[in-house]
């Protein structure tokens, strides 16, 4: 499965290849720490590289292997994890451990690690409404009826976290773009 990082262009892409992919430990990293990577479609690596960080972005293409199942916290189609998830966040409710609107998927992915809940290697998911409706540039959509605000999404934000560099045989990691840094 092919997969993209977008990095800040930080005018070192000879760095990029050699040491790449890299690592996101910022705070407000919505599934924690990891290497994060949109899935399938370039048009999601475009926008975050606008949005992130202001049009100055590299985009670095790697493929994975997504047949081990087994390895990835699918919360993007897999409904027995995306059930797990829910029970999680009852039972921090119920212990006050959750708060609606506050509390972050990150957070609950910390608490099923804590319960030693979480064997897996990667965390996958669908950022809904991530890119917002209004942009054509970067969103798909057809509704589905005229008299109703439902759409199908047919370029999804699906994002895939690896929680380590080593695994699910992560390969072939190089720049794509801009095109200047090409070789």
């Amino acid at each position: 499965m092919k997969i993209y990082q977008t990095l800040e262009d930080r005018e070192n892409p000879d760095e990029i290849e050699e040491n790449g992919p890299f690592l996101c430990e910022r705070k407000n990293a919505w599934l924690g720490p990891g290497f994060y990577f949109w899935e399938y479609f370039i048009k999601n690596a475009h926008w975050w590289g606008d949005k992130a960080y202001n049009g100055k972005y590299v985009i670095c293409q790697a493929t994975y292997d997504d047949t081990d199942k087994q390895k990835i916290f699918d919360l993007y189609s897999n409904y027995e994890h995306k059930d797990l998830f829910v029970k999680t966040i009852e039972m921090m409710k119920y212990y006050g451990l959750f708060i609606e609107n506050q509390t972050c998927i990150s957070t609950v992915i910390d608490f099923l690690i804590s319960k030693k809940l979480f064997p897996y290697d990667a965390i996958k998911i669908d950022g809904i409404l991530s890119k917002g409706n209004s942009s054509s540039k970067y969103n798909f959509h057809v509704i589905c009826s005229s008299n109703r605000p439902s759409y199908v999404d047919l370029i999804p934000a699906v994002q895939i976290c690896f929680r380590k560099k080593d695994v699910l045989n992560l390969k072939d990691y190089k720049i794509i773009f801009p095109e200047k840094y090409i070789q």
